[in-house]
Parts: C-alpha cells; sequence; structure tokens
C-alpha cells in the first residue's frame, strides 16, 4: 500500500511541474516583516503585493517580478527573480525626533505618524516544491522613502526568509 501511495504521488508530482503557478499567498520575515500575495498573469512573471510592518506602522508594496528557471544540475526546481515596485504608508517616530530638535532625549512614550512614499527593488532567489505547494526562498529588497523619519531615507540591509503557498 505505501509503494502504490509512493507512485501515485511522484506521478502527481511529475504531472504539477508541467503547470505553472496561478497565485500565491506568504509570509516574508526581514525588515519589511509581513503576508505576501502573488498573482502569476504569466509563466515567468507576477504581481506580488506585501502588506509589511516596519517601524511600528504599515505598509503597502506592490512588485512586478520577473522568475528565471535556474539550471542547476541536483535540481530542476530553482527559481531567480528580480523586480522593481513602489510602497506608500506611514511609520510611527518619537516625538522628539518628529518636532526635528531634542528637547526631551529620553521621552520615547509620545509616538508621530508620519506619511511615507518610496521606491522599491528586488532580486531573489526560490525553491518550489510541488509535491506540497510550498515555495522557500530568500531575497534582498533595497528601498528608498521620502518623509518618515528624515526627508529622503535609503535602505540597503533588506535581506529576508519566504515561505509560500501554491494555489
Amino acid at each position: 500500500m505505501k509503494f502504490k501511495l509512493l507512485i501515485i504521488i511522484l506521478l502527481l508530482s511529475g504531472s504539477l511541474s508541467a503547470q505553472y503557478l496561478k497565485k500565491a499567498v506568504g509570509l516574508r520575515g526581514g525588515l519589511s516583516s509581513g503576508i505576501t500575495f502573488q498573482y502569476y498573469f504569466h509563466e515567468d512573471r507576477d504581481l506580488k503585493g506585501l502588506m509589511s510592518f516596519r517601524n511600528q506602522g504599515l505598509q503597502i508594496t506592490g512588485l512586478i517580478e520577473q522568475y528565471v528557471p535556474l539550471e542547476l544540475h541536483f535540481g530542476d526546481h530553482f527559481y531567480a527573480y528580480y523586480g522593481f515596485g513602489a510602497h506608500v504608508g506611514y511609520v510611527h517616530v518619537p516625538s522628539d525626533q518628529w518636532l526635528g530638535y531634542n528637547q526631551y532625549p529620553y521621552d520615547y512614550h509620545n509616538y508621530g505618524g508620519r506619511f511615507v512614499i518610496g521606491g522599491d527593488g528586488i532580486v531573489g532567489a526560490e525553491y518550489r516544491v510541488f509535491v506540497v505547494p510550498l515555495t522557500f526562498g530568500i531575497d534582498y529588497k533595497p528601498f528608498f522613502e521620502l518623509f518618515g523619519y528624515d526627508i529622503f531615507r535609503l535602505a540597503m540591509g533588506d535581506f529576508a526568509l519566504t515561505i509560500k503557498y501554491n494555489f
């Protein structure tokens, strides 16, 4: 019985690898950690929405991504991707920094919200498991934003681990 089940799973996994993905929902852990939703409008392109919680605020990011299969001798489920997009949201800023002077350097209990808008880039790699519709990945998403803590902020250290459920 176990042998028959193994054969069925192997046959299904071979048939699933010929299909391309339609949608995915997942988690991203990093500087911009949050919840992702992807819609694959082509076999190798998608639109990704990311709702992230950075600096005690909320940001909504939209990205367009291009996928390239990696030709590795030990597996054909590895993909690299790259893309770009933009984000909008708000962050909480301590009142002394928000007001622009250091009147109360140790009183960080009074927070003010600041609007942010910016641009994002992304590059990453992922491994797709077709038997169980999961994808594991790592990515790098540098971004810049206007307003927020400063008039201009450039963040180059946004690395993340991701896990997605494909459906």
